[in-house]
């Protein structure tokens, strides 16, 4: 778990030249360094000699990188890490402005897969019917005009949450094969269960009854 949050590295960034780990008011915080943009002076504080603080709590890098994870998930921040060679800067304070170029980095990389997971999904509905929904309907022994409304909501419920918790947020590219078995699975669900209890089971858990 990331000792900070990922917005305390951009507050920091936006408030001076470089980003540190330091001793706050109320123990161990990020840190401005340097100038503020205004042109005042702000405290330095030499993270090589952070007192108290553990040697790895010092490591700015390090604990921006821990927190970066703990937003955008390992793949995302491993390609922000090799590709802004954040490494490099491993001991010592980080620019802001690479500080702030990574967050952006990030964010790009998680539009990119949510725009492939969309494509890679799209094709998948038990509600909407179509050819994939057939085929998977077919594999399981059955047909599409067998599966009622409530079995295909519940299909596409279960669809959806796999899916997400494959994506895992937008933050790795599920690919339309992996996705063809997730919702091949949840049809296979839908198709053993009845379709009172199916319709039941699709609803919101706050909806469902007790």
């Amino acid at each position: 778990m990331a000792a900070f949050p990922l917005e305390s590295f951009l507050d920091a960034a936006a408030s001076g030249d470089y980003v540190g780990i330091g001793e706050g008011l109320n123990g161990p915080a990020v840190i401005a360094l340097g100038k503020a943009p205004n042109g005042a002076q702000v405290a330095w504080i030499d993270t090589s000699k952070a007192g108290s603080l553990p040697r790895e709590m010092a490591d700015a890098t390090a604990m921006f990188l821990d927190a970066l994870e703990q937003s955008y998930g390992r793949h995302i921040s491993e390609i922000v890490k090799n590709g802004l060679r954040l490494n490099d800067h491993a001991g010592r304070p980080l620019a802001s402005p690479l500080v702030k170029r990574a967050v952006e980095l990030a964010k790009a990389s998680q539009s990119l897969y949510a725009g492939m997971n969309f494509m890679s999904r799209i094709h998948f509905s038990a509600t909407r019917g179509g050819a994939e929904f057939a085929r998977a309907c077919a594999k399981h022994g059955t047909s599409a005009q067998e599966l009622g409304p409530g079995r295909r909501a519940y299909a596409d419920y279960l669809f959806d949450q796999s899916f997400q918790s494959a994506s895992r947020g937008d933050t790795v590219y599920v690919p339309p094969e992996k996705a063809r078995q997730l919702f091949e699975d949840a049809v296979a669900q839908a198709v053993a269960v009845s379709e009172d209890v199916a319709a039941k089971m699709a609803k919101p858990s706050n909806e469902r009854p007790s």
